[in-house]
C-alpha cells in the first residue's frame, strides 16, 4: 500500500491496481445486475470501503484540497469502483468534508451515470457540504430541473442526506422535491419518495401537510414511498389523492 515519495503523484496508480486485484467476475455480474448501465470492473462495496479505510490512513496528512485532486482523477473515468472509492475516501474526512467547495462537486456530477454512484457521492460528500451551507440548496434546485435523470437523482439523494445524522431541513427538502414529484423516471421518483420519508422521520406533521397540498401533482409511486412509515389509512388516503389528479 505504501506510495513512497509524493503520495499524490503515486497513489492513483496503486489505488487502481488495488481495485483491479480485488475485482472478480461474480462481483462484476452482480454489479451489472443491480446497477444496469454501470461502467464497472467488479469489486464488492465492502472491499471498496476496506480499501478506502486503508488509503485514508495512508493519505491522512494531505489536505482536503489535495484529496480533491486525487478524487478528480478517480471520478474522471466514470468507473463505478473508482467513483465509490473517491466518495468513501472523502467521507472519511469527517467534519472536514465541509471544506470541499461546491464547484469541485459540480465538476464530479457529470460523471455519475447510475443510482449507486449518485447516492454514495451524495451521502458521503454533497449532503454534509450542503447541510453546512443551506444556501447551496439553490444548486440542487437547478439540478432537479436538469434533463439528465442522474443529475436529478443526485439532487434528491443530497436532499435526503440533509435529514440524516440528527439533521433536519424540511423546508429545503420540500423545495427540491416539489420540482420532481411527477418525474418521468422511476429511479428519480423512488429517490423523491425516500427523501420525503426520511424528512418525515423527524415529525410527520410537516410531511403530511406537504403531501396534502401536493398529492394531486405527485406520482402515486412517490406518495407510496413517502408514506411508508405513516399509518396505513393516512397513506392510502394520500395515494388515492395522487391517483385522482
Amino acid at each position: 500500500m505504501s506510495t513512497g515519495g509524493n503520495p499524490i503523484s503515486h497513489a492513483l496508480a496503486t489505488m487502481r491496481c488495488d481495485l483491479s486485484d480485488a475485482a472478480t467476475p461474480a462481483a462484476l455480474r452482480s454489479a451489472e445486475r443491480l446497477v444496469p448501465g454501470t461502467k464497472a470492473i467488479g469489486v464488492p462495496v465492502p472491499e471498496i470501503r476496506r480499501l478506502a479505510a486503508a488509503w485514508h490512513a495512508e493519505l491522512k496528512d494531505i489536505t482536503v484540497v489535495q484529496l480533491c485532486e486525487v478524487v478528480d482523477e478517480l471520478i474522471a473515468g466514470g468507473v463505478r469502483e473508482e467513483i465509490l472509492l473517491g466518495a468513501f475516501l472523502m467521507g472519511r474526512r469527517g467534519k472536514r468534508i465541509t471544506e470541499v467547495p461546491w464547484p469541485r462537486i459540480a465538476r464530479w456530477i457529470p460523471k455519475l451515470n447510475d443510482w449507486e454512484t449518485c447516492d454514495q457521492l451524495a451521502s458521503n460528500v454533497s449532503g454534509p457540504v450542503v447541510a453546512s451551507d443551506p444556501k447551496l440548496v439553490s444548486k440542487l434546485e437547478a439540478l432537479a430541473k436538469n434533463e439528465n435523470q442522474w443529475r436529478r437523482r443526485f439532487a434528491i439523494a443530497t436532499v435526503s442526506e440533509l435529514n440524516h445524522r440528527g439533521r433536519y431541513f424540511p423546508d429545503e427538502t420540500f423545495r427540491v422535491c416539489r420540482l420532481v414529484l411527477c418525474d418521468p423516471q422511476p429511479m428519480v421518483r423512488k429517490a423523491v419518495g425516500w427523501a420525503l420519508r426520511e424528512c418525515g422521520k423527524h415529525g410527520s406533521e410537516a410531511l403530511v401537510a406537504f403531501l396534502r397540498i401536493h398529492a394531486k401533482e405527485a406520482h402515486p409511486q412517490v406518495i407510496r414511498e413517502a408514506t411508508g412509515k405513516l399509518p396505513r389509512e393516512l397513506g392510502d388516503e394520500l395515494v388515492a389523492l395522487a391517483r385522482s389528479r
